[in-house]
């Protein structure tokens, strides 16, 4: 059985309109006191706050995320003395003094670190912890479609192959097939007599 690991995070959020109180969640910093490390992982693709704000600067935000990754590398050197420093990190209260003395201040700025969120788990907490909130910036899977022509030919082709020979598929099977009612005349692309008329 693997033994549990204390766990804290705090999610880095931009906030565009103080006033709205519109947010977005831009960064993760996550801190495993028995591993000594404190890490900080942020979207590489930014497109999502872009596509939201238009008037946004992607690239200074990006400034700002990778500084604070390059502040949790740093941190993480000196993880001892942290320890040390923050009681060993016994609660919460002591990432948020992390977070206040080398990341960011509290205050009404567009960045700002969320409450602190704790716990235990194994040993997968970090990736499930990032898929959570930076799912969203994930790129959907491209699917791919077919037009109605390829479904057509691809239909009258299993058509001619495996419920006709080519006799009978010439003889039974019309192209351009015309329906009239006395009134109008409606052309289907395909149709085909197995008992009755089919049309498609």
């Amino acid at each position: 059985m693997m033994n549990s690991r204390r766990y804290y995070y705090s999610v880095l959020r931009y906030r565009h309109s103080y006033l709205l109180n519109e947010v977005v969640n831009i960064g993760l910093l996550i801190i495993l006191p028995e591993e000594n490390k404190i890490q900080f992982f942020f979207p590489r693709a930014l497109e999502r706050l872009s596509s939201l704000y238009q008037d946004l600067s992607v690239s200074q935000i990006k400034k700002y995320l990778k500084a604070f990754k390059r502040k949790s590398e740093e941190l993480n050197e000196g993880f001892e003395e942290l320890v040390n420093k923050y009681e060993g990190f016994k609660d919460y209260h002591s990432v948020k003094r992390i977070i206040k003395n080398y990341f960011l201040i509290q205050d009404a700025s567009s960045l700002y670190f969320g409450d602190v969120k704790s716990g235990l788990d194994g040993h997968s907490i970090v990736k499930e912890i990032k898929e959570l909130y930076f799912s969203p910036y994930s790129k959907p899977t491209r699917i791919s479609r077919k037009d109605e022509n390829y479904l057509e030919d691809t239909f009258i082709k299993g058509l001619s192959q495996k419920v006709f020979n080519k006799t009978k598929y010439d003889k039974y099977t019309n192209r351009n097939f015309k329906v009239s009612s006395g009134i109008i005349t409606q052309e289907f692309p395909f149709a085909w007599k197995n008992g009755h008329t089919n049309i498609i």
